[in-house]
């Protein structure tokens, strides 16, 4: 798991598919096709903890959930608009 926490979802998107897919292929290392992240290091379960817990269901918010629980370090939280108070 890479730190992708100041890029937004596009920008998230294209270092999955243009980078990381890609080179998948490129070097013929066996993946599934239909890559979702957030289903590989999530469960239902969980992101609905997230949502009870006031996490937005939106993929950003959830890969943010995704590099703050599974981080092997305390990660640094800057919240601009006020939405973690």
């Amino acid at each position: 798991m890479s730190y992708t926490g100041p890029f937004n979802k596009t920008f998230r998107d294209k270092l999955v598919q243009e980078y990381f897919v890609t080179d998948l292929k490129d070097k013929s290392i066996p993946h599934t096709k239909a890559l979702n992240i957030l289903e590989m290091l999530t469960t239902d379960a969980e992101r609905g903890e997230w949502n009870l817990q006031g996490l937005p269901t939106d993929d950003l918010s959830v890969q943010n959930g995704i590099l703050t629980t599974r981080a092997s370090r305390y990660p640094l939280m800057v919240d601009p608009q006020g939405q973690g108070l």
